[in-house]
């Protein structure tokens, strides 16, 4: 599977924004929480939102209790309990 998560930036406040392949953009607060482009939450939690709007795959290692995302080019997003990182 391709990894259509193109990372747009990280803001002061550790939101990462990306953007899908039909050029739609979300802010990654945490494992809990993504927003649209206008800042607006969605009820499901990051991953399920992610795994609804982007040809990516996900891996999750159990035993760390992490789920990593390949990204573009900038590495990966790796969520740990609920913090989200950019890490590469």
């Amino acid at each position: 599977m391709s990894n259509s998560i193109k990372v747009l930036s990280k803001n002061e406040n550790g939101v990462i924004y990306v953007e899908n392949e039909s050029g739609v953009v979300f802010g990654i607060v945490d494992a809990a929480t993504i927003t649209d482009e206008s800042g607006v939450k969605f009820e499901s939690d990051t991953i399920s939102v992610i795994e609804d709007n982007f040809n990516c795959d996900l891996e999750q290692n159990w035993d760390e209790g992490t789920t990593k995302i390949q990204t573009d080019y900038l590495g990966q997003i790796v969520f740990s309990g609920n913090d989200a990182e950019l890490v590469g």
